[in-house]
Protein backbone atom coordinates (compact mmCIF):
# COMPACT_ATOMS: atom_id res chain seq x y z
CA UNK A 1 0.00 0.00 0.00
CA UNK A 2 1.48 3.37 -1.04
CA UNK A 3 0.62 6.79 0.69
CA UNK A 4 -1.73 7.70 3.37
CA UNK A 5 -5.21 9.59 2.54
CA UNK A 6 -4.24 13.47 3.39
CA UNK A 7 -7.58 13.86 5.69
CA UNK A 8 -9.55 16.87 4.84
CA UNK A 9 -7.04 18.13 2.22
CA UNK A 10 -8.55 20.28 -0.01
CA UNK A 11 -7.21 19.73 -4.11
CA UNK A 12 -6.44 23.05 -5.97
CA UNK A 13 -7.14 22.04 -9.65
CA UNK A 14 -10.98 21.61 -9.70
CA UNK A 15 -14.61 22.53 -9.96
CA UNK A 16 -14.72 25.74 -7.93
CA UNK A 17 -11.07 24.61 -6.21
CA UNK A 18 -9.01 26.75 -8.32
CA UNK A 19 -9.40 30.25 -6.80
CA UNK A 20 -6.91 29.22 -4.30
CA UNK A 21 -4.25 30.06 -6.94
CA UNK A 22 -1.27 32.18 -7.05
CA UNK A 23 -1.80 34.69 -5.00
CA UNK A 24 -2.78 32.98 -1.87
CA UNK A 25 0.60 30.53 -2.91
CA UNK A 26 2.77 34.31 -3.01
CA UNK A 27 1.20 35.50 0.61
CA UNK A 28 2.17 32.01 2.08
CA UNK A 29 6.10 31.63 0.87
CA UNK A 30 6.20 34.95 1.92
CA UNK A 31 5.22 33.87 5.58
CA UNK A 32 8.47 31.28 5.89
CA UNK A 33 10.78 32.26 8.52
CA UNK A 34 12.35 30.19 11.58
CA UNK A 35 12.51 29.93 15.16
CA UNK A 36 16.29 29.29 16.16
CA UNK A 37 17.69 31.25 18.98
CA UNK A 38 14.47 32.50 20.81
CA UNK A 39 14.82 32.89 24.63
CA UNK A 40 13.39 31.17 26.79
CA UNK A 41 10.44 32.60 28.64
CA UNK A 42 11.06 36.19 26.74
CA UNK A 43 7.66 36.88 25.47
CA UNK A 44 7.85 39.74 23.40
CA UNK A 45 6.36 40.42 20.04
CA UNK A 46 6.36 37.27 17.77
CA UNK A 47 4.55 36.90 14.57
CA UNK A 48 4.28 32.59 14.31
CA UNK A 49 4.14 31.21 11.05
CA UNK A 50 1.43 27.99 11.10
CA UNK A 51 0.88 25.35 8.39
CA UNK A 52 -2.21 23.54 8.45
CA UNK A 53 -2.44 21.02 5.29
CA UNK A 54 -6.16 21.37 4.76
CA UNK A 55 -8.01 23.97 3.35
CA UNK A 56 -8.80 27.43 5.40
CA UNK A 57 -12.35 26.63 3.90
CA UNK A 58 -13.22 23.09 5.70
CA UNK A 59 -13.91 22.96 9.31
CA UNK A 60 -10.46 22.64 10.68
CA UNK A 61 -9.32 26.01 9.07
CA UNK A 62 -12.48 27.61 10.73
CA UNK A 63 -11.90 26.97 14.37
CA UNK A 64 -7.88 27.40 13.63
CA UNK A 65 -8.40 31.17 12.66
CA UNK A 66 -10.71 31.22 15.43
CA UNK A 67 -8.45 29.77 18.06
CA UNK A 68 -5.91 32.81 16.28
CA UNK A 69 -8.08 35.95 16.39
CA UNK A 70 -8.65 34.41 20.19
CA UNK A 71 -4.91 34.80 20.97
CA UNK A 72 -4.01 37.92 19.02
CA UNK A 73 -6.73 39.52 20.92
CA UNK A 74 -6.05 38.08 24.04
CA UNK A 75 -2.17 39.18 23.88
CA UNK A 76 -3.27 42.34 22.91
CA UNK A 77 -1.65 41.31 19.43
CA UNK A 78 1.78 40.16 21.07
CA UNK A 79 1.32 37.20 19.11
CA UNK A 80 0.13 37.35 15.63
CA UNK A 81 -0.09 34.68 13.34
CA UNK A 82 0.71 33.92 9.46
CA UNK A 83 -1.57 31.48 8.82
CA UNK A 84 -0.75 29.04 5.63
CA UNK A 85 -3.31 26.49 4.19
CA UNK A 86 -3.45 23.49 1.65
CA UNK A 87 0.03 22.29 2.15
CA UNK A 88 1.06 25.91 0.73
CA UNK A 89 4.64 26.03 2.40
CA UNK A 90 5.45 22.13 3.22
CA UNK A 91 3.33 19.27 1.84
CA UNK A 92 1.44 17.17 4.41
CA UNK A 93 4.50 14.85 4.87
CA UNK A 94 6.95 17.68 5.28
CA UNK A 95 4.95 19.51 8.36
CA UNK A 96 5.75 17.23 11.24
CA UNK A 97 9.48 17.77 10.63
CA UNK A 98 9.15 21.47 9.98
CA UNK A 99 7.72 22.21 13.16
CA UNK A 100 9.86 19.69 14.43
CA UNK A 101 12.60 22.27 13.44
CA UNK A 102 11.66 25.37 13.51
CA UNK A 103 11.08 26.48 9.77
CA UNK A 104 7.40 25.94 11.49
CA UNK A 105 5.97 27.92 14.40
CA UNK A 106 2.51 25.76 14.26
CA UNK A 107 1.55 23.09 12.22
CA UNK A 108 -1.20 20.59 11.67
CA UNK A 109 -1.03 17.33 10.12
CA UNK A 110 -2.14 13.97 10.86
CA UNK A 111 -0.51 11.08 12.50
CA UNK A 112 -1.79 8.37 10.50
CA UNK A 113 1.37 9.11 7.83
CA UNK A 114 3.35 8.53 10.95
CA UNK A 115 2.25 5.86 12.27
CA UNK A 116 5.73 4.00 14.15
CA UNK A 117 6.44 7.56 15.06
CA UNK A 118 3.56 8.40 16.98
CA UNK A 119 1.94 4.51 17.85
CA UNK A 120 -0.53 5.76 20.86
CA UNK A 121 -1.69 8.35 19.24
CA UNK A 122 -2.58 6.33 15.71
CA UNK A 123 -4.91 4.42 17.87
CA UNK A 124 -7.35 6.90 17.03
CA UNK A 125 -7.40 5.95 13.16
CA UNK A 126 -8.69 2.18 14.02
CA UNK A 127 -12.64 2.57 12.82
CA UNK A 128 -15.14 0.72 14.41
CA UNK A 129 -14.64 1.98 18.07
CA UNK A 130 -16.30 5.34 18.44
CA UNK A 131 -18.79 7.79 16.27
CA UNK A 132 -18.91 10.41 18.72
CA UNK A 133 -15.95 13.24 17.20
CA UNK A 134 -16.32 15.55 20.57
CA UNK A 135 -16.29 12.44 22.92
CA UNK A 136 -13.04 11.38 20.78
CA UNK A 137 -11.46 14.83 20.84
CA UNK A 138 -12.15 14.74 25.16
CA UNK A 139 -10.28 11.32 25.62
CA UNK A 140 -7.43 12.36 23.75
CA UNK A 141 -6.72 15.46 25.60
CA UNK A 142 -7.29 14.01 29.01
CA UNK A 143 -5.12 11.17 28.01
CA UNK A 144 -2.52 13.37 26.84
CA UNK A 145 -2.61 14.85 30.12
CA UNK A 146 -2.00 12.02 32.55
CA UNK A 147 0.11 9.26 30.16
CA UNK A 148 3.79 10.22 30.35
CA UNK A 149 4.48 7.82 26.85
CA UNK A 150 1.69 10.12 24.95
CA UNK A 151 3.56 12.93 25.72
CA UNK A 152 6.74 11.59 24.89
CA UNK A 153 5.74 10.50 21.53
CA UNK A 154 5.46 15.01 20.70
CA UNK A 155 8.20 16.08 23.61
CA UNK A 156 11.16 13.76 21.84
CA UNK A 157 10.38 15.49 18.21
CA UNK A 158 10.59 18.92 19.96
CA UNK A 159 7.04 19.11 19.77
CA UNK A 160 4.56 20.97 22.02
CA UNK A 161 0.97 19.46 22.32
CA UNK A 162 -1.66 21.92 21.54
CA UNK A 163 -4.85 19.83 20.48
CA UNK A 164 -6.31 16.75 18.72
CA UNK A 165 -8.57 17.45 16.55
CA UNK A 166 -10.83 14.62 14.99
CA UNK A 167 -12.26 13.41 11.74
CA UNK A 168 -15.72 12.56 11.12
CA UNK A 169 -16.72 9.35 10.53
CA UNK A 170 -16.03 7.86 7.25
CA UNK A 171 -18.09 7.71 4.56
CA UNK A 172 -18.19 6.03 1.01
CA UNK A 173 -18.62 7.28 -2.24
CA UNK A 174 -19.57 5.72 -4.70
CA UNK A 175 -21.25 5.58 -8.76
CA UNK A 176 -24.53 3.64 -7.82
CA UNK A 177 -26.54 2.87 -4.33
CA UNK A 178 -25.10 0.16 -2.78
CA UNK A 179 -25.84 -2.06 0.42
CA UNK A 180 -23.62 -5.17 0.51
CA UNK A 181 -19.93 -5.37 1.54
CA UNK A 182 -19.73 -7.55 -1.67
CA UNK A 183 -20.01 -4.64 -3.66
CA UNK A 184 -16.22 -3.69 -2.69
CA UNK A 185 -14.92 -7.33 -4.13
CA UNK A 186 -16.40 -6.04 -7.05
CA UNK A 187 -14.82 -2.74 -7.61
CA UNK A 188 -11.01 -0.75 -7.29
CA UNK A 189 -11.43 0.92 -4.00
CA UNK A 190 -9.46 4.11 -2.80
CA UNK A 191 -8.95 3.63 0.61
CA UNK A 192 -7.79 5.66 3.07
CA UNK A 193 -6.05 5.71 6.84
CA UNK A 194 -7.75 3.21 9.27
CA UNK A 195 -9.67 2.09 6.30
CA UNK A 196 -7.18 -0.24 4.78
CA UNK A 197 -6.33 -2.71 7.10
CA UNK A 198 -10.47 -2.69 8.01
CA UNK A 199 -10.79 -3.38 3.59
CA UNK A 200 -8.29 -5.96 3.54
CA UNK A 201 -10.14 -7.67 7.14
CA UNK A 202 -12.93 -8.68 5.10
CA UNK A 203 -10.64 -9.79 2.41
CA UNK A 204 -10.86 -6.98 -0.06
CA UNK A 205 -7.75 -7.07 -2.30
CA UNK A 206 -8.05 -4.09 -4.88
CA UNK A 207 -7.13 -1.08 -2.33
CA UNK A 208 -5.51 1.64 -4.60
CA UNK A 209 -4.32 5.05 -2.47
CA UNK A 210 -3.79 7.15 -5.18
CA UNK A 211 -2.34 11.57 -4.04
CA UNK A 212 -5.93 13.08 -2.83
CA UNK A 213 -4.96 15.63 -5.62
CA UNK A 214 -5.63 12.67 -8.21
CA UNK A 215 -8.37 11.51 -6.69
CA UNK A 216 -11.38 13.56 -9.09
CA UNK A 217 -9.39 12.16 -12.34
CA UNK A 218 -8.41 8.86 -11.21
CA UNK A 219 -12.63 8.28 -10.41
CA UNK A 220 -13.11 9.79 -13.90
CA UNK A 221 -10.70 7.67 -15.58
CA UNK A 222 -11.52 4.19 -13.86
CA UNK A 223 -8.34 3.91 -12.19
CA UNK A 224 -10.77 3.85 -9.51
CA UNK A 225 -14.56 2.89 -8.33
CA UNK A 226 -15.12 4.11 -5.11
CA UNK A 227 -14.13 5.83 -2.35
CA UNK A 228 -14.21 4.28 1.07
CA UNK A 229 -12.87 6.62 3.86
CA UNK A 230 -13.73 10.46 3.81
CA UNK A 231 -15.59 13.13 5.40
CA UNK A 232 -18.55 13.88 3.90
CA UNK A 233 -17.93 18.33 3.88
CA UNK A 234 -14.51 17.77 2.06
CA UNK A 235 -15.78 15.03 -0.23
CA UNK A 236 -18.49 17.57 -1.76
CA UNK A 237 -15.65 20.32 -1.58
CA UNK A 238 -13.63 18.14 -3.79
CA UNK A 239 -16.59 17.92 -6.46
CA UNK A 240 -16.58 13.94 -5.94
CA UNK A 241 -20.27 13.49 -5.89
CA UNK A 242 -20.13 14.41 -9.56
CA UNK A 243 -18.18 11.31 -10.26
CA UNK A 244 -19.73 9.08 -7.53
CA UNK A 245 -22.82 10.65 -6.06
CA UNK A 246 -24.15 8.21 -4.09
CA UNK A 247 -22.88 8.62 -0.60
CA UNK A 248 -23.05 5.98 1.88
CA UNK A 249 -22.23 5.86 6.26
CA UNK A 250 -20.60 2.69 6.22
CA UNK A 251 -20.54 3.16 9.78
CA UNK A 252 -17.43 3.07 10.68
CA UNK A 253 -17.08 5.59 12.61
CA UNK A 254 -13.91 7.55 13.73
CA UNK A 255 -11.07 6.39 11.26
CA UNK A 256 -8.70 9.11 10.80
CA UNK A 257 -7.08 12.10 13.04
CA UNK A 258 -4.95 15.32 13.10
CA UNK A 259 -3.41 17.34 15.76
CA UNK A 260 -2.11 20.65 16.04
CA UNK A 261 1.57 21.52 17.32
CA UNK A 262 4.15 24.12 18.39
CA UNK A 263 7.25 24.00 18.09
CA UNK A 264 8.85 23.49 21.58
CA UNK A 265 11.20 26.13 21.95
CA UNK A 266 9.45 28.59 20.15
CA UNK A 267 6.45 27.60 23.65
CA UNK A 268 9.51 27.88 25.47
CA UNK A 269 9.96 31.19 24.27
CA UNK A 270 6.93 32.30 25.33
CA UNK A 271 6.05 34.29 28.25
CA UNK A 272 3.51 32.93 30.64
CA UNK A 273 1.03 35.53 29.88
CA UNK A 274 0.96 34.17 26.49
CA UNK A 275 1.14 30.35 27.15
CA UNK A 276 -1.77 31.36 28.90
CA UNK A 277 -3.19 32.78 26.00
CA UNK A 278 -2.49 29.61 24.04
CA UNK A 279 -4.23 27.28 26.26
CA UNK A 280 -7.64 29.69 27.24
CA UNK A 281 -8.32 30.08 23.36
CA UNK A 282 -7.61 26.12 22.95
CA UNK A 283 -10.44 25.50 25.02
CA UNK A 284 -12.71 26.34 22.76
CA UNK A 285 -11.25 25.05 19.93
CA UNK A 286 -13.33 21.47 20.28
CA UNK A 287 -16.67 23.47 20.49
CA UNK A 288 -15.84 25.65 17.41
CA UNK A 289 -14.77 23.08 15.33
CA UNK A 290 -18.12 20.78 15.72
CA UNK A 291 -20.15 23.74 15.16
CA UNK A 292 -18.38 24.34 11.82
CA UNK A 293 -18.56 20.90 10.69
CA UNK A 294 -21.87 21.19 10.93
CA UNK A 295 -22.29 23.51 9.20
CA UNK A 296 -20.29 22.89 6.52
CA UNK A 297 -21.13 19.07 6.46
CA UNK A 298 -25.10 20.35 6.28
CA UNK A 299 -24.44 22.64 3.44
CA UNK A 300 -22.58 19.81 1.46
CA UNK A 301 -25.44 17.63 1.57
CA UNK A 302 -27.66 20.13 0.38
CA UNK A 303 -25.25 20.62 -2.54
CA UNK A 304 -25.33 16.30 -2.57
CA UNK A 305 -28.95 16.29 -2.98
CA UNK A 306 -29.67 19.00 -4.88
CA UNK A 307 -27.20 17.66 -7.55
CA UNK A 308 -29.33 14.16 -7.73
CA UNK A 309 -27.10 12.62 -5.37
CA UNK A 310 -28.14 10.64 -2.33
CA UNK A 311 -27.30 9.50 1.50
CA UNK A 312 -27.80 6.05 2.84
CA UNK A 313 -26.38 3.95 5.35
CA UNK A 314 -25.16 0.36 5.27
CA UNK A 315 -27.84 -1.64 6.89
CA UNK A 316 -26.70 -2.42 10.44
CA UNK A 317 -26.51 -6.58 9.91
CA UNK A 318 -23.93 -5.63 7.24
CA UNK A 319 -21.86 -2.65 9.40
CA UNK A 320 -22.10 -5.44 12.63
CA UNK A 321 -20.66 -8.61 9.90
CA UNK A 322 -17.73 -5.86 8.81
CA UNK A 323 -17.61 -4.83 12.90
CA UNK A 324 -16.98 -8.31 13.48
CA UNK A 325 -14.62 -9.18 10.86
CA UNK A 326 -12.37 -5.98 11.27
CA UNK A 327 -12.16 -5.79 14.76
CA UNK A 328 -9.77 -8.21 15.89
CA UNK A 329 -7.27 -7.95 12.78
CA UNK A 330 -7.62 -4.30 13.86
CA UNK A 331 -6.73 -4.47 17.44
CA UNK A 332 -3.91 -6.70 17.28
CA UNK A 333 -2.46 -4.58 14.34
CA UNK A 334 -2.02 -1.87 16.42
CA UNK A 335 -0.83 -3.74 18.95
CA UNK A 336 2.11 -5.17 17.28
CA UNK A 337 2.78 -1.71 15.65
CA UNK A 338 3.06 -0.63 18.99
CA UNK A 339 5.30 -3.19 20.37
CA UNK A 340 7.48 -2.75 17.55
CA UNK A 341 7.52 0.58 17.59
CA UNK A 342 8.41 0.40 21.48
CA UNK A 343 5.41 1.09 23.39
CA UNK A 344 5.36 -1.19 26.48
CA UNK A 345 2.40 -2.70 27.16
CA UNK A 346 -0.09 -1.35 24.84
CA UNK A 347 -3.57 -3.17 25.88
CA UNK A 348 -3.02 -1.30 28.86
CA UNK A 349 -2.96 2.12 26.51
CA UNK A 350 -5.92 0.50 24.73
CA UNK A 351 -7.99 0.09 27.90
CA UNK A 352 -7.29 3.66 28.80
CA UNK A 353 -8.71 4.83 25.57
CA UNK A 354 -11.60 2.96 25.68
CA UNK A 355 -12.16 4.06 29.35
CA UNK A 356 -11.56 7.37 28.24
CA UNK A 357 -14.14 7.41 25.23
CA UNK A 358 -16.43 6.07 27.45
CA UNK A 359 -16.04 8.82 29.82
CA UNK A 360 -16.03 11.62 27.29
CA UNK A 361 -19.32 10.38 25.83
CA UNK A 362 -21.37 10.97 28.62
CA UNK A 363 -20.51 14.36 28.15
CA UNK A 364 -21.97 14.63 24.43
CA UNK A 365 -25.14 11.89 24.32
CA UNK A 366 -26.43 14.17 21.41
CA UNK A 367 -24.01 14.26 19.01
CA UNK A 368 -24.53 12.89 15.63
CA UNK A 369 -22.28 12.86 12.68
CA UNK A 370 -23.02 14.79 9.47
CA UNK A 371 -23.29 11.74 7.32
CA UNK A 372 -26.02 10.80 9.91
CA UNK A 373 -28.09 13.82 9.73
CA UNK A 374 -27.58 13.89 5.53
CA UNK A 375 -28.68 10.06 5.41
CA UNK A 376 -32.21 11.81 7.43
CA UNK A 377 -32.92 14.15 5.37
CA UNK A 378 -32.31 11.63 2.25
CA UNK A 379 -34.96 9.56 3.77
CA UNK A 380 -37.10 12.28 5.17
Amino acid sequence: MKGREEVGKMPTSRAGLRVLGAAAIILSLAACSGVAGKDRGAGGSQELVMQSYTSRTVSYGVAMDAWMEEVTEATDSSLTFNANYDGSLYTVTEILEAVSDGRLDVGHFSVSYYPNQFPLTSITTIPFITDNLPAQMAAMDKLFKENEALQAEFEEKNLHYLGFLAVPGAIATAPEQFDSLDYFHRRTVRGSAGLIPALEAFGVTDIVTPPVHELYESLERGLADVVVGFALDVAVQMSLHEVTPHFVDVGAGQWADTVLVMNKDTWESLSEEQQRAIEAALENIPKNLVEAQIATEDEACSQLLAAGGTASRLPENVIEEWRQAASGPLKQGWIDQATKAGVENPEAFWDAYLAALEEAAQEFPDYQSGIARCVARAES
